[in-house]
């Protein structure tokens, strides 16, 4: 049977195309394609991945939660175009078979089956890829650069400047960094860490954060 990849540009939500979150997607996305989580054969394998990525842009979102204590105001993870109404319906039926299927149901109920499900797989992706620590060191770093220029020292950056940066400072003491932001006065951080290294548990039950 031929298997079949989706590509990280048509996966990586429209929210999520530039910047540190785009960047951060298409690594998280790679550590998947190793293990072959990005392919699919039918109808229901082609969703599955599909809400992989959405659960990748929700973690993302609840990191940018945690540590800045805000979400954008014009999205919501769970409110994609990634999947249509016909394809949550599937994923909610394999992934809650016993549960009762509303007609009027809104696709944030449809799919919070499945994200909850992949989002314990996904996150044990990304640990086993990185490592606890090193995932939290990397995924704080890309989030919040304290001498990054902008109002709120998130300045966008490319991919070739990721490259440049993310290696840079995996080789200059990205634990004692982890440790000072740690220890530091920053709160976000705090909160952030404290989350990843919980592994990741979700905001709240609605995901409505």
């Amino acid at each position: 049977m031929l298997r079949f990849d989706w590509i990280p540009e048509k996966m990586c939500p429209e929210e999520l195309t530039e910047g540190r979150e785009n960047v951060w997607f298409y690594e998280m996305w790679d550590a998947l394609w190793k293990r072959g989580l990005t392919s699919y054969s039918t109808e229901l394998e082609s969703a599955i991945v599909k809400a992989r990525a959405v659960t990748i842009h929700l973690l993302l979102s609840e990191f940018d939660y945690h540590v800045h204590g805000r979400v954008g105001e014009d999205h919501r993870p769970l409110e994609t175009d990634l999947l249509t109404v016909k394809e949550a319906k599937m994923l909610h039926r394999h992934f809650s078979p016993n549960a009762a299927l509303s007609k009027h149901a809104e696709l944030t109920d449809l799919l919070s089956p499945a994200i909850e499900a992949l989002r314990t797989e996904v996150v044990g992706v990304f640990i086993d890829e990185f490592g606890m620590t090193k995932w939290t060191a990397l995924t704080y770093f890309l989030f919040d650069m304290p001498n990054d220029p902008g109002p709120d020292g998130r300045s966008p950056m490319t991919i070739e400047e990721f490259d440049e940066r993310y290696w840079d400072y995996l080789q200059k003491g990205w634990i004692q960094k982890l440790r000072n932001a740690k220890h530091g006065k920053s709160e976000g951080a705090k909160r952030a860490i404290r989350w990843v290294r919980q592994g990741c548990p979700r905001v709240n039950p609605s995901y409505a954060f």
